[in-house]
C-alpha cells in the first residue's frame, strides 16, 4: 500500500493516530504549537469544492455533474429496491410486478451508465 498518497485513507488514518499519540503527550503544554503541528498536516478542504465557479460549460464540471447524479441514481434504486423486495419477503406477498418493476429500472439504470461512460461527449465543443 503506497502510505506518501495524501489522498489514500491509510495516510489520513495513521496521521491522525501520530496527532492522537501526539497531543497524548503534550498534555498541559504548549497549546499553539500543539495545534499548528497537528492540523496543518491536513491540506485537502472538507467538503470538497469546485475549484471555479460552476458551469454547465466546462466539461470537466459536466462530467462530474453526470457521475453525481448517477451515483444519487443508484442510491434510489438501492434504496426503493431493496424496501420494496424487504417487504415483498417478509409480508409473503404475491406481488408478481416486482420482478418487472426492478428489471426495467435496473434496465434503465444500465443505460445511464452507458450513456455516462460511453455516449456522452464531454469535450468543449459539444457545449455551446
Amino acid at each position: 500500500m503506497n502510505t506518501n498518497n495524501p489522498f489514500s485513507l491509510f495516510h489520513y488514518s495513521r496521521n491522525f493516530l501520530d496527532d492522537f499519540i501526539f497531543l497524548i503527550s503534550q498534555q498541559g503544554k504548549d497549546s499553539d504549537r500543539i495545534k499548528k503541528k497537528s492540523y496543518n498536516r491536513y491540506k485537502v478542504p472538507m467538503p470538497p469544492r469546485w475549484p471555479r465557479k460552476p458551469d454547465r460549460a466546462d466539461p470537466a464540471f459536466r462530467r462530474l455533474d453526470d457521475r453525481m447524479t448517477f451515483a444519487v441514481h443508484v442510491a434510489a434504486f438501492l434504496a426503493c429496491n431493496s424496501g420494496v423486495w424487504f417487504f415483498h419477503n417478509i409480508r409473503q406477498a404475491d406481488w408478481h410486478w416486482i420482478g418487472w418493476f426492478s428489471g426495467i429500472w435496473g434496465m434503465v439504470l444500465l443505460g445511464h451508465l452507458i450513456y455516462i461512460t460511453a455516449i456522452a461527449d464531454y469535450s468543449k465543443k459539444s457545449h455551446g
